[in-house]
């Protein structure tokens, strides 16, 4: 992780792409997945098979203690992001989740709730560190779908030993306090501006990824940085205010209202700036699906709790 920062960084001090470190991963067994399997069950009937898979995930279990112990998350974004920059793959932090919540059905099965259940505390408290402290898109959506996992797996383990878990009442109903209603995004879109400036900056001075001639005729005919850049600001307001700060029964008329005024534009609109507007509104669509998922991500937790 810190080769991949330092490379990251130095490459953004000298302008260009980064020549990450190879990474090397043994391959391990497939390991079931709460959000559609029973994996409480699966422990219970499978308890050998379990305890092998948690073996070989040894090494990352390890590693995915000392990430939730952290009391905070932020991506290590200072330096000059580029239309071409590698972001981190979340890939082996989901797989260590889900060995951790096998390891947490192993415990239950073997009867040892109190240890389970300061398990999924330490674990529910960083996946909502995760999910509101995230800048990027996708470290938004990899932790909705981490706290989603936690939710199905706490449902399941609920209904599977309610008497054995109603002695804990108190410290699950903690476990489980709501969720914010509005998805927090604001430090995620001004993140998602920074890309965009970066994009613009490498297509105003032709450092872009390919920089052939005929884009750069492209770009000195159809592109205009600053009108560019000024437009981005006034369309990244407005997905917040139309679509991200609405309550759940508001977001499909916002984001109506904001395609409308952004993105459905007829084609005279497109005489000036054209490639401006075509690179802004391509990176866009990306957030459509972020608003319903935090919103289900917020009732799942409701009835979670009810049950």
């Amino acid at each position: 992780a810190r080769a991949w920062v330092a490379e990251a960084r130095s490459a953004a001090r000298e302008d260009r792409a980064e020549k990450l470190p190879a990474t090397q991963r043994a391959r391990r067994p497939a390991l079931c997945e709460p959000r559609t399997t029973r994996c409480f069950a699966y422990a219970r009937n499978n308890r050998a098979e379990a305890e092998r898979q948690l073996e070989a995930f040894k090494e990352d279990l390890a590693r995915y203690e000392r990430l939730i112990a952290y009391k905070r998350y932020e991506e290590v974004l200072d330096y000059r992001l580029r239309s071409d920059s590698v972001l981190p793959p979340h890939g082996a932090v989901v797989q260590g989740q889900r060995a951790y919540l096998l390891r947490i059905a192993v415990a239950v099965v073997a009867g040892r709730y109190e240890e389970a259940l300061a398990a999924l505390e330490r674990e529910l408290a960083w996946q909502r560190a995760f999910l509101n402290g995230s800048r990027l898109l996708i470290g938004k959506m990899v932790a909705a779908e981490n706290y989603w996992r936690d939710l199905m797996f706490i449902a399941e383990l609920v209904q599977a030993k309610p008497a054995e878990m109603l002695p804990f009442a108190a410290r699950l109903q903690a476990l489980l306090a709501p969720l914010d209603e509005a998805p927090k995004t604001q430090a995620a879109l001004e993140t998602e501006f920074s890309f965009a400036k970066a994009a613009f900056d490498e297509a105003a001075s032709g450092r872009g990824e390919s920089g052939s001639f005929p884009d750069s005729i492209v770009i000195a005919l159809f592109f205009k940085r600053n009108a560019t850049l000024n437009r981005a600001a006034r369309h990244f307001a407005s997905l917040s205010a139309l679509v991200f700060e609405q309550p759940a029964h508001r977001v499909k008329a916002g984001w109506e209202v904001f395609s409308k005024a952004w993105l459905d534009r007829p084609l005279w609109d497109y005489i000036y700036n054209r490639a401006g507007k075509v690179l802004l509104e391509a990176g866009t669509l990306g957030w459509k699906d972020y608003p319903y998922r935090a919103h289900d991500l917020v009732a799942l937790s409701r009835l979670v709790a009810l049950r």
